[in-house]
This record gives C-alpha cells, structure tokens and sequence, in this order.
C-alpha cells in the first residue's frame, strides 16, 4: 500500500507514504515509509509469540538529531536458563541492556540478572543469588558486582537433630566472618550456645545445676569477661563475675528448718579492693542481721519487732564512723489512732532523729553533727499555730524561725504570721476580721535585702476604706500609692463618697481627690461625679435616668458633663424602646446632636443605622445577621462610624472542610478604605481538592484557581498547585507550587513565580543519620537581590569509620559559593593524626589548614602545621610550622621551623641540640629570614668554651675560652675573648700561705679605651693588704682592708683604694655533677666578676643534669654599652611521661622565648602546649595545644597573657549520640566552663537535641534543646545571663481545623483554624498572631429549641480602638426559670462594652434579676414576686442598684 502527493508549496512539496506487513501464525511484522519534502522516516516491527518463547522488536530511523537510529527488543524463552528475560534499546550511540536468568531444581536454585547503560556507575552490573539445599551444610550466596568491585554475602549452615550450625560471610566490617553454633541435649537437660565473629566471641552453657558465660572482646577494659551461678545445695547458691582482674563471689546458703540464710559477698574492683557481706534472716521471730566490710571498715545492722494492729520495730546500726558508733531507732505505728513515730539516736555523739505524726499534728526533729557546729531543725505544726526553726554553720542559713497562729472565733478571725533569717524579719503578717462591725484589717510587711514594701488595708462598713502600697529603699527613698474613701449620710440609699488617690512612684507626685453623691430613694435616680486630676481641673458628671420596672424594654437617661474647656460632650440625653424587637427606635442627644435609629434589633440580626439632625454628622452602622439553615450559613457584622466602619461577611454553603462554597467580605475599619470582597469554592474528589474564586479591592480585582491540593495523612505528604491572575501592577500572573514529606524526613519544595519572577524554596533533609548524611536546603526568591535572590545550603558528614571522618558545608549566594571542608584520620589512641579544614569565604577568601602530628613515641615525636590563605583581593597569606624532638640517653635535638610569605617575617627556626657524655656540648640557635644567631658550649672538667654569632653589627662573632684550676693553695683563672679583630685576655693567680696569708695578681688586657691594660698584685695578711694597682696610666700603690673568701672551687676577693670604688675579682668552677648526670637541682657551675672604678662584668653558667631533666642557663652582664647584657636558658624534662621545656634567648634589647609543656594523661592520653613570643614581630605571644584523655580531645589556641582558649570534646558512643567537653577562657573569667550536649533518635523522623553549659560561677548554667519531628521545630534556651528564649515552628492539620506557628520568645506568628460541625452547634474558629499582635475572629452558634440557645461573633485586632468587637448570647429556659446572658462589644472608648443578664423564676412568681453593664456603669433589677398573673396581680418587692452606692426598694401589692 502507498501514498504520494506533489504540490507546488514550499511547505509541503512531497508527502508519501508506503507500509507493508506480513501476518502468519507464527511471526507477524510490519513496515512504514514516510516521506516529507527531504525528511525520510522508517518505522519497523516483528512479533514471534509462542508459549515458551515470544519476541517483539521496534526499530525506527528518523531526521531528528539524537534519535536518527533507535531499536527495541524485549523477549523471553522459559528454555533458555542465561536469558530468561531480555531488554535491549540502542538509541544512536547509548545501548541499555536489562537481561534475567536462571531456574529451580529440586532443592537448588539459581537467580542472576546483569545490566548494561551508558549511566555513570552502572555501566556494567551483575547480581547472582544462589541457594543449595542438597547437601548437609545448606548454602545461600548472594553477590553484586558493579564496575568490577565485587560485594559477595554467603551463609551456610546445617540443623541436624538438637545442633545448629550457622556461618556467615559479608564484606561489612564486623561480619565478614560470624559463626553461630548451638546444641540441646534434652536427656541431659543442657544447653550449649557459641557466637563468634572477626573481633570476639560469646558462650552460654547451662543446665539445672549451672549457668555459665563467657565474652572475649577486642576492648583493652572489657577482654574477658565471665559469670557463673552453680546450686550448691537445696536453697544454696554459688555465684562469681570476673572483668579482666576484678572479680566479685557471692554465696547464699539457706536453713530450711529455720527458714534463715546466710550471705557472703567477696570482691576487688578499684577503691574496693576488699568488699565483704554477711546476713541471717529468721522469719519466725521478726529478727534479721546483716554485717558488710568495705577495705577493712565493717557495719552491722540488726532488729527486731511484731506486727499485730500495731508495728512496733527495733534496730540497732553499729558502723566504724564517729558519730554514728552505735545508732538505735524505733518505729511504733498505730493504724486507728493514725499516729506514727519513728525515733533514731546515737550513742558517740548528738545525732538525734525524729519524726511523729498523730491526727492532724505533725512533730519532727533532726540533729546532724559536726565538729564545727551541730545541724539542728524542729518543726511542729497543727492547722491553729506552727512553728519551724532551723540553726546550722552555714552562712546564709544560720538561724532560721517561722511561726503562726490562728484564731477561729464565731464573730472574730484573727491570724499572725512572722518569717526571721538570721535575726532579721523578712516577713510579718497580722490578719483581724470582725462581721458584726463590719470591720477588715490586713498588715503585711516584707524585708527583702534594704527594701521594705507594706501593704495596707482597712475598712469600716460604708464610714471609712483606706488602702496603701508602699516601698521603701535606701537608693531611692519612699514611694507609695495610697487610696482614703470617707462616707457621709445614709449609704447605700442615699449619701456621698469623698476619694482621695496619692501616688508617688511616677514623676512627679499625682494627687487625685474626688467626690460622688448617691440619691436612690426618688422615682429618678440621681448621681452626680466630682473629679479633680489636678488643681483648678474639676469634671463633674451628673446622671438622672428614669425605667419603668414593669416594662424595662424602654426608659430614659441625662447625663450632664462640666468640664474645664467647655467640650462639646456637655450634655447627654436619651431613651430607647425595643419592646417590638422587629420595629426598635434608639434616640440619644450629645450637646446639639441628635442621632435616631430605626429597625430591627434582636440578637440575631440587626438592620439599625445611628442618623443625625446634623448633615455634617455620619452615619453610625449597627448592623449584624447570624442565619444558619443546615449547611447554608449567612453572617454579616457591620460596625462604626461610615468612614471607619468594620465589616465582616460570610454567606455560602460548608458542608465541611473539604467541600465549600462562600462569598465575603471584610474591612479593618479605618486601616482599609475599601471593601475587600471575595468568592471562593472547593472541593474534594478522589482525594484530591480543586477549587476556584476572585476577588475585588477598590479598583483592582482577579481571580484564582486551586488546580489541586492532594495530601496522605498516613505518609504526612501533600502536594499543590494554586494560580491567579489581577489587574495589580507586576502580579498579573502568580502561580504557587510545590510539595512536602515529613515521613522520616524534612522535605519542603515550593515554586512561586508573578510574571516570569520565579522563587523557589527546597529544602531536602531526607537524610537524617547520626553515621554518615548529606542534605540540602535552597531559598530562590529575586526580591531579595542578585547577591541573596538565590540561597542554598549543603550540610553532610561521615563519621562511619570509627577513625576516619569528614564533615563538609557548602553554602551558595546567588553566583558566588562559600563552603568549609573538614576530614581527618588518626589512631584508635589519638597518638597520631592527619587532617585538613578547607574553606572558601566571600569575606575572608580561601584558606587551608593542613595539621599532622605523631606522639606515639615522645622520645621521636613531631607535628606540622601548613596554613594557606588567598584574601578576597587575591593576595596569598601562607606559611609551614614544622616541630621535632628525638632524644637519647646521652642526646637531646629539638627544634622549630617557620616558613612563610609574610614580608615581616619569611623563614624562623630554632633549635637546640645536646650531647652528655664525658663532655657536654651544646649547639642551640635562631633563624630568621636571612640573619642567625648560634651558640656552641663545651663543658669541661677544667674549662668552658664558646662561640656565638649574631647579625648585629660589630657582634658578628664572639669567642670564650675559660680555664679554671681552683684546687689545692695555687689558684688560678685564664680566659680570652675575641669579638672580631678585638680580643681580651684576663689572667690570675692566687697563693695562700696558712689559713690568714697569701698572695694574688690580676692581668687585663682589651680593646676598650677606658681599661686597655689593667694590673693588680698585692699580699695579705689577717685581712690587711698591700696593694699595686695600675689602669693604662694610672698607677697607685695602698694599703687597705681586704675581704679573701676562698675554697676548692672558688675565691672571692675584695678590697676598697681611697678613692672609694671597691675592687672585686671572683670566680668559681663546679661542674662534674654536671658532666656525670647527678645533679637534681640547680646550682652555679661556673662564674666570673670583675669590679673596678665603677665598671663591671659578671658572667655565670647555672644548671644541673640528670636523667629526667637538663637545665643549663647562661646569663652575663657589663657596664658596657656594646654588650648590657646576655641571656640563654635551656631547660627540657627528658621524662617521657611529664615534662616542661623551656628556650630562652635574650641579647641586649632581642628577646625569643618558646615553652613547651607535655604531659601523659589517664587512659593512655597526653597534652602538649606550646607558648611563642618574641621582639622580630609586635605581635604578642602564640599559643598552641593539644591532647587526649580517653576519648576526650583538647585543643588549645590563643595569644598574649591569659588570652588563650582551652577547648576539649568527647564524644558519646564514638559521636553517635552526642559529646562533652570542658571550655578555658581566661581573659573573661571563665573556666572549667562544661559543657554538654546529646542527640538522639526518638523516632524514624524524630530529632531531640540537648545542650547543657555550666558556667562554674555562682552556678551560672545555660540549657538548650532542640527538637524536630514532622510536624515543625522546637527549641528552648535557658541561662542566668541570657535569660530564657524559646524557638517554634509547628504545624498540624486535621480534618476539623488546622494550626501553624513560627515563633521566637514572645515573637509569634500564628495561624489556627477550627471547624465545629455537629447537629445542634456549627462554628469556625480563625486565630492569628503576628510578633504578638493577636488576631482572632470566633463564631459559634447552637440551638436545641426553645430550651437552650447560644451564639458568638467576636473579632479581636490589635488596632488602636478596634481591639474588640461583635457579641454573644446565652439563653436557657427549663421548668420556667430563664438564665440569659449577651454582651456587645463596640469600636467605641466611650460605649466600649454593653453587657446583660437575665435570671428569672417564673414558676407562679417572678424571682429574679436583670443586669445591664454599659462602659463599666451596672445596673441591676432585683425582684421577689409572688402570684399567678398580672391580672391577679403579685406581692413581694423590687430593688434596682447601679455601681455606684445607690438603692432603690420598693415593697407592697399590685
């Protein structure tokens, strides 16, 4: 068959068409060509179908780029095991490939598919599942190979009579290899049950007379663990635990015949080393003992007693303490009189216990001793006096009393109560009531720190009423508000009230005097107000008003108002008549203003409009409608003056919340000056909700469509879409979309877009998991701006390698992204680690921190640290810390490298390296950037050389050379300099003849002008010299005192000339402890001073050696400018469990100094802390640390004196379910600050997060939780300095309303909803918050006839005069008595609240009340009648009160 068609269009030249096919039994296929213009298609199909094999194939071949060749094929043949099933499509160059095979035979089965894709990491699968029942051992494999890595779990096992035998292969840690063995032996009643895998293995053993267990674990604490309990006899046992090298016995064994037992307990754990019980219980004479010993300290408990309807109880407690040697106590209960006592004392010291109870009086008394002062409180309580005192040694509790008593007289109420603290009243209450004289006083006073408030009150029936609060503090003096009323003439009937109200706490001082006059014994009630604020400011209100008892539906009113500025409100008048509710007339005057309404007026609906005589004058809206019939509702509520009213309007059909059909309405009175009127409907079909509406607002108008709201309760999942369109400027087109999933996960996605302007929300925290996740949260919204229009946040973390671990943030601003990367490995001890922080800031740039460190060896120990910054500008900031020590017995090295790009400072090392043997050497030094200082020291048993280089001009090099023989009675000292070119050489000799005599002679040679040459020689003799001096040219010969110190190892020599300046030369030379080892404290090894004519030079070589510790220091001195002054100390702990090490360099005005402090910690932990400072940088001191204890890490960071921060963190349950830790703050007086923090897992979709901070002063604490489930966040945050914060977001829907909520402390922004759908009552509930501002509208409205009735429309808003509006009703009318109860809430701060009640007895009489409340003004119709009808007429009286003290009564027959 074909088809061809030529035209002369462009558009369509050529069209043809051909097929053909072919259809047997057994294959059926079919071919088209299609042609247009120069496009060519070809579309073939064949079909094969048979019962065991079948095979259908699509081929097509088309112009369309990416889809110009594509085959199909699926097929199945049941014959062929390797390809049960096949899918095979090819589209140009991507191929997938889907094939199934294998079979079942009898007691073997094969399973097995592969996959082929072009599909990143599955561009080859396999999947083979393989079970072999045929043998003894029964075999399942299971293996997945992608990308050539091979997963493979294999299980085998046999169950064979009362023996099983399960194995178990996997490639997950812990299980790759697991065994379970278990065997029953029924004739023997035992049981054997064996568990094994990679780390440890568990047994269990038992039968009727044992029970046996055994746990070997990888855990250095938990190695071994085993338990067993043998029946040693009938009633006996036998019991032990073993952990490792504690252990703990117990037996029990039992006397049948005195039905008694016997307890031992044996046991060492650590700090019980020795633990012991012993006890015997016989039942038939109430008697039991017990003895136990803790480490040698034994306490033994015996008693006896009976128990009839009585308890009596005796036991005696004997314990190696002091003041509890011997302890006794008694317990008598009696359950008829109920009355209790329970009575303990000691013998060794003042411990007394007491406790009784007996009807309604309560008597205790406790004494604790101590050696300082006894602990002592007594208490006694009955319901008319009580009293409690407490004496103890602690400050703020030394002596405390509280004590009342109360007087119940048949006209007379007394009561007093008094509080003392340490001898000080804190509080005092005195209480008198007297009902015959119609008398109440009350006097409180209450001292708290130097305030003291009183609180007064005082009545006299209608004669006298005062009330007074008052504070009194020192800071601030006296404040008061005070309140006198004094009454005059016969109140209530007829009299006055004069106010005065004094109040001192504002500024300035306000006094307020006023005066009301009652007279209720007219037909016309007449009260007049008097108010003075201020002086020279009088209103006065005078109110007449007149109703008629027998009718109260209508009456009359005048109120007359003075005021200072002559306001227009001078006179009020008016009346009202609402006897036919369908025709009411309300008519009131304000000064020469008339307002008359006209209409219906009943609780249900109201047609009234307040008009005026004065065309100025607006109308006044009083217009409301409450209909409901079924499912139809019309409510209407209209309100206010016509250019501020409010209106509320809602008609239309609620079946219920799914299905709706309504038209409303609002105005928020004069925030909106228009009408804003809308319709809506909805409906749900198929579970799925639709819908549709518009809207009107002014000139603007639109409508919107809900395309569907679908949501499954059960998965807490929903879906929707929602679109409009307006005439409103840049929103003629807004379309909201989106999705939520809060089962097991926090998943929001929502899509708004106004005219081609697209915000997007995704939030994806679908990956709750304490081990390893990764979730995402993204915010597009453009109103924000290029740089924030797109937000998006990335948090994930891996911590399921138990040493390995990462955790990673990734945030996205608009096009530029910020992220922080952390990943770190270390050793199952800490001891070592690998880690780096990578982070990417738009403020900060890039930077990386690369950190190693190796202390499993101190004695071979290092740490590097690798910082790379690149700023925002471009600029890199980068420099390496390199730290080494290795140590020998007879060698020490230590050293620091610092390189950077830092212009300031490029290249530092220091170093300092030590050899002791028979000669100690020491090489120490500083680099930095191109300049070096170095220092080689030799000791020797008779000399000390050494060489030092600087980078300062003229101290290039300097060179030492000391040589000392201080023994023996010829003594002597040579030593050179040389600095340069210049050298100086010193040289002396001493003689000594006997214990008083010798000689000496002293040679200088240096470089210096003021001392080239320098002789001194002379003799002594008892203390007396002759002297030879001579300086360069300067020669003097003089006898003098001389002052000769001498020993084996030193001399000292000192004399003064005439001219005053003493002359001085010293030294002295022990160092073979030194050069031995066998020093254990500092001491001097080597000195040399020299004083002449005001110049000085000292040089001394201090320190000690041992095989914990080296400690050298060498520190020289001079008057000379060139060289003030010369310091070195090095001091390192050898001792690999605790040392301190110290480098000091000081030359003149240079200074370097590094100390190093390391020390192990319990269960194989250390610290290290490491402080650098220096004069090359004017920065102050850098000071890093870090350490182990447990599972605890510490870190420590900072710079300066006391500005450094110590940071430790442990983790729970290796970080799975929180960590802890401890927080150094030094500079802001905080520390040992502890912190706390757990997380865990309630539920599939639940997260709780708890943080606890003790701030270790005054028992400052912070406390936060957090916790998120599918329904929002909470959390809470707690602290003496913060004070106390909370964080909600929530929300809840159900099928008869719904909630939200997002709020921060007080902060709030609220939605609820709610829908009353019953028989007799319907209602909707709409409540709002926003920061606080409260929004509400509440509608009820339920009818059960003629009995019961009650309805509501009441509006809250936070706008100023509008904060309530609309009523309520209540009627009820059974057996002819009627309760009613309405109230009109107005937008008015004159007539703000109108409200009635109704209380009658109708039953032949009329016994009741009517009360109406307008603006605070009540007024109440009291009746007691007496009859049948009115025709017949009724006796009895009626009364009429109003708020302020006036009564009218009238008594006598109608």
């Amino acid at each position: 068959m074909s088809f061809d068609l030529t035209t002369p269009f462009d558009v369509i030249k050529t069209v043809s068409l051909s097929a053909r096919y072919s259809w047997t039994t057994s294959q059926k296929g079919a071919t088209l060509n299609i042609t247009y213009n120069d496009k060519n298609f070809v579309l073939s199909s064949s079909l094969q179908l048979s019962t065991r094999a079948s095979n259908i194939t699509f081929q097509a071949t088309t112009p369309f780029e990416g889809f110009q060749n594509s085959f199909i094929e699926i097929k199945y043949d049941i014959d062929n095991r390797e390809e049960l099933l096949a899918s095979r499509v090819s589209v140009d160059d991507h191929s997938y490939s889907f094939v199934v095979g294998g079979y079942i035979e009898d007691k073997l089965a094969v399973f097995k598919w592969n996959l082929n894709s072009p599909l990143t990491g599955w561009t080859d699968a396999k999947f083979v599942a393989k079970i072999d029942l045929s043998s003894e051992n029964k075999n399942l494999e299971i293996s997945l190979e992608k990308e050539g890595d091979l997963k493979a779990i294999a299980v085998s096992g046999k169950f064979i009579g009362s023996t099983l035998d399960f194995n178990l292969r996997t490639p997950f840690r812990g299980l790759n290899n697991f065994n379970v063995f278990g065997s029953l032996n029924r004739s023997k009643r035992s049981l054997e049950m064996r568990m094994m895998n990679d780390a440890g293995q568990a047994s269990l053993a038992g039968n009727f007379n044992s029970l046996r267990f055994n746990m070997k674990t990888p855990f250095e604490r938990a190695e071994q663990i085993s338990w067993e309990v043998t029946k040693t006899g009938e009633g006996s046992y036998k019991a032990e635990w073993r952990r490792n090298d504690n252990y703990a016995t117990f037996t029990i064994e039992k006397d049948v015949s005195k039905q008694s037992f016997d307890l031992n307990i044996k046991s060492e754990f650590r700090g019980w080393e020795i633990l012991a019980l012993t006890g015997r219980l016989d039942q038939e004479t109430k008697q039991a003992y017990l003895s136990g010993a803790i480490n040698e300290q034994k306490i033994t408990v015996t008693g006896s007693g009976s128990i009839t309807n009585k308890i009596k109880f005796s036991m005696t407690i004997e314990t190696p303490y002091e003041n509890y040697r011997q302890v006794k106590a008694q317990l008598n209960y009696a359950k008829r009189k109920n009355a209790i006592k329970l009575e303990a004392s000691s013998s060794s010291s003042d411990f007394h216990l007491l406790w009784s109870r007996s009807g309604s009086g309560l008597e205790a008394h406790l004494i604790v001793p101590n050696s300082r002062q006894n602990t002592e409180i007594s208490i006694n309580l009955t319901p008319t006096q009580g009293k409690i005192t407490i004496t103890s040694r602690f400050e703020p509790i030394r002596d405390y009393l509280q004590e009342y008593h109360v007087n119940l007289g048949q006209n007379e109420i007394t009561a007093d109560h008094i509080i003392k603290l340490n001898g000080h009243e804190v509080f005092k209450m005195d209480f008198e009531r007297n009902a015959p004289e119609q008398k109440v006083h009350l006097e409180i006073h209450t001292h708290v720190a130097e305030r003291h408030t009183t609180i007064h009150f005082h009545r006299e029936g209608f004669s006298k009423l005062n009330f007074l609060f008052k504070r009194e503090v020192p800071q601030y003096g006296e404040k008061h508000f005070k309140v006198d009323i004094t009454g005059s003439g016969a109140l209530p009937q007829k009299g006055a009230l004069d106010i005065v109200v004094e109040n001192t706490f504002r500024e300035p001082a306000k006094t307020i005097n006023a005066r009301v006059e009652v007279d209720r014994t007219g037909a016309r009630k007449k009260i007049m107000l008097e108010v003075s604020p201020r002086q020279s400011r009088v209103y006065i209100f005078n109110l007449e008003y007149i109703a008629d008892l027998e009718s109260p539906q209508h009456g009359d009113f005048t109120l007359k108002i003075t005021t200072p500025n002559n306001s227009p409100w001078q006179n009020i008048s008016g009346n009202w008549n609402v006897e036919d509710p369908n025709d009411a007339t309300i008519t009131f005057t304000v000064g020469n203003v008339t307002y008359n309404a006209k209409g219906k007026l009943t609780l249900r609906e109201s047609t009234m409009i307040l008009s005026s005589t004065d065309p100025s004058a607006e109308n006044i809206y009083l217009q409301w409608k409450f209909e409901r019939n079924g499912d139809t509702k019309d409510y209407f509520l209209k309100l206010g003056r016509k250019s501020r009213y409010g209106m509320l309007k809602l008609t239309g059909t609620i079946t219920d919340i799914a299905h709706v059909d309504i038209e409303g309405g609002f105005k928020a009175g004069p925030f909106m000056p228009n009408e804003f009127l809308f319709t809506s409907m909805w409906g749900k079909s198929n579970g799925v909700v639709t819908g549709e509406g518009t809207f009107d607002y002014g000139n603007y108008h639109g409508s919107h469509r809900l395309v569907k709201f679908e949501r499954n309760a059960e998965r807490k999942s929903a879906s929707f879409e929602w679109s409009a369109t307006s005439n409103i400027p840049q929103y003629n087109s807004v379309s909201v979309s989106g999705n939520y999933d809060f089962n097991h996960k926090v998943v929001i996605f929502v899509v708004i877009n106004a005219d081609g302007r697209e915000s997007k929300i995704d939030i994806n925290i679908a990956d709750i998991n304490p081990t390893s996740s990764r979730n995402t949260a993204m915010i597009s919204i453009p109103l924000l701006g290029p740089t924030f229009k797109r937000t998006e946040l990335t948090v994930s973390h891996d911590f399921s390698h138990p040493n390995r671990k990462s955790i990673s943030a990734v945030a996205k601003f608009g096009r530029s992204e910020s992220f922080i990367n952390a990943k770190w490995n270390r050793s199952d001890g800490f001891d070592t680690l690998e880690g780096n922080i990578e982070a990417k800031s738009r403020f900060l740039g890039d930077f990386l921190i690369n950190v190693r460190y190796d202390m499993s060896n101190i004695a071979d120990a290092h740490a590097e640290v690798d910082y790379l910054r690149t700023t925002t500008d471009g600029d890199k900031k980068e420099f390496k810390l390199n730290w080494t020590r290795k140590s020998t017995d007879d060698h020490l090295e230590n050293e620091m490298v610092f390189d950077s790009n830092f212009e300031t400072l490029s290249h530092a090392r220091a170093y300092a390296n030590a050899d002791y043997g028979g000669i100690f050497k020491l090489l120490s030094g500083l680099d930095w950037d191109d300049k070096k200082i170095s220092l080689t020291l030799e000791v020797r048993k008779n000399k000390i050389s050494g060489i030092l280089t600087t980078p300062f001009e003229g101290f290039e090099t300097l060179e030492i050379d000391l040589q000392y023989k201080l023994t023996g009675k010829d003594k002597s000292v040579k030593a050179t300099y040389q600095r340069g070119d210049r050298k100086a050489s010193f040289n002396m000799e001493m003689s000594t003849k006997g214990k008083k005599g010798g000689s000496f002679k002293v040679d200088l040679t240096t470089p210096f002008e003021v001392v080239k040459n320098l002789h001194i020689d002379g003799q002594y003799e008892n203390k007396v010299a002759q002297i030879n001096y001579q300086r360069n040219d300067i020669q003097m010969n003089f006898n003098g005192k001389a002052n000769i110190k001498s020993s084996k190892a030193s001399f000292d020599i000192s004399f003064t000339p005439p001219s005053g300046q003493n002359i001085r030369i010293a030294a002295s030379y022990d160092v073979q402890d030194f050069i031995d080892g066998t020093g254990d404290e500092e001491k001097e090894l080597a000195s040399l001073s020299l004083e002449f004519e005001g110049n000085s030079m000292d040089f001394s070589l201090h320190g000690f050696r041992n095989d914990d510790r080296l400690y050298v220091m060498i520190h020289g001195t001079s008057s000379f400018a060139v060289l003030k002054m010369f310091h070195l100390k090095l001091d390192s702990e050898l001792n690999t469990e605790a040392r301190d090490g110290t480098f000091e360099l000081t030359f003149n005005d240079f200074k370097f100094n590094v100390s190093n402090h390391f020390e192990r910690r319990a269960n194989n932990g250390y610290y290290f802390r490491s402080k650098i400072e220096s004069t090359l940088t004017p920065l102050p001191a850098l000071i890093i640390g870090l350490g182990r204890e447990g599972q605890e890490r510490i870190i420590t960071i900072g710079y300066g004196e006391d500005k450094e921060i110590t940071f430790s963190v442990k983790g729970k349950n290796n970080f799975l379910s929180g960590f802890s830790g401890k927080v150094d703050i030094p500079s802001i007086g905080y520390e040992g600050v502890e912190y706390d923090v757990d997380y865990s897992f309630p539920g599939d979709n639940h997260l709780q997060i708890k943080v606890e901070i003790d701030l270790n002063e005054n028992g400052q604490e912070v406390e936060a939780t957090f916790f998120l489930d599918s329904e929002g966040i909470k959390a809470r945050l707690s602290s003496a300095v913060l004070g106390d914060h909370s964080l909600r977001v929530r929300r809840s829907v159900a099928p008869d309303g719904f909630y939200a909520e997002a709020g921060l402390d007080d902060y709030n922004l609220k939605l609820r909803g709610g829908f009353k759908n019953e028989d007799t009552a319907r209602g909707v509930q709409l409540e709002g918050e926003v920061f606080g501002k409260r929004f509400l509208i509440d509608t009820l409205f339920q009818s059960e006839g003629k009995r019961y009735s009650e309805g509501k429309l009441i509006i809250h808003t936070p706008f100023h005069g509008m904060e309530k509006m609309g009523g309520l009703f209540t009627w009820s009318n059974q057996n002819k008595k009627i309760m009613a109860h309405a109230e009109l809430h107005l937008p008015s701060y004159t007539t703000p609240t109108i409200t009635g009640e109704i209380s009658l007895d109708l039953k032949k009489k009329i016994n009741g009340y009517v009360t109406l409340d307008v603006a605070g003004e009540e007024f109440t119709l009291k009746c007691n009648l007496a009859g049948s009808s009115i025709s017949q007429g009724y006796t009895g009286s009626l009364e009429f009160y109003t708020t302020i003290p006036c009564c009218i009564t009238c008594c006598g027959d109608r």
